[in-house]
């Protein structure tokens, strides 16, 4: 019963983490159009803001290109199904760390755009409402990425423990035939 159970958390994590993963590459590819009025009709803080928040852009492109990556290998590695193996948990383990260590690089960085973005004088622009929505989103679903990852490693983890487990007692009780 723990089995299916695992493996069913495990089939969930991986749709979530590719449904996320999904969700970070659009965030990632639509993030500089919410700054785009700051380039032409800000001034020149504005400017120098959008641009620096280029380097931000950038590395949650970079970060969701992993994430997205990641996710799409667990299906390739069988995380989803009965048949995860020594490898399988090898590439969960190294790609928590690494996607979870970027995650963790933005956390530091959106925080800092977002209050600076938040510190700009908006009623030299006409029309344009500021919304920091996008570093909220971002936040989120890194929050969100962070948590499924760490989840669907300790069900990896506990499920080889008990695949583990199994097979040494199935070791223990089997006996050798040598054809008697």
């Amino acid at each position: 019963m723990k089995k299916k159970k695992l493996i069913l958390l495990r089939q969930l994590l991986t749709l979530l983490s590719i449904i996320v993963a999904a969700g970070m590459l659009i965030l990632a590819l639509g993030f500089m159009t919410n700054f785009h009025v700051l380039l032409y009709d800000g001034n020149t803080d504005m400017y120098n803001f959008y641009k620096n928040v280029q380097a931000l852009n950038h590395l949650l492109f970079s970060t969701s290109v992993i994430v997205i990556v990641y996710a799409l290998l667990l299906l390739a590695f069988d995380v989803n199904n009965n048949k995860l193996g020594f490898l399988g948990i090898i590439f969960v383990v190294i790609g928590s760390i690494v996607t979870v260590v970027k995650s963790l690089t933005l956390f530091k960085y959106i925080p800092y755009f977002k209050n600076l973005y938040n510190s700009f004088d908006f009623s030299i622009l006409n029309n344009y409402t500021p919304s920091p929505w996008i570093f909220d989103l971002a936040t989120n679903l890194l929050i969100i990425w962070d948590i499924l990852t760490v989840a669907l490693l300790i069900a990896c983890l506990f499920n080889y423990k008990f695949k583990y487990q199994e097979f040494k007692n199935n070791a223990v009780t089997r006996g050798v035939n040598y054809g008697k």
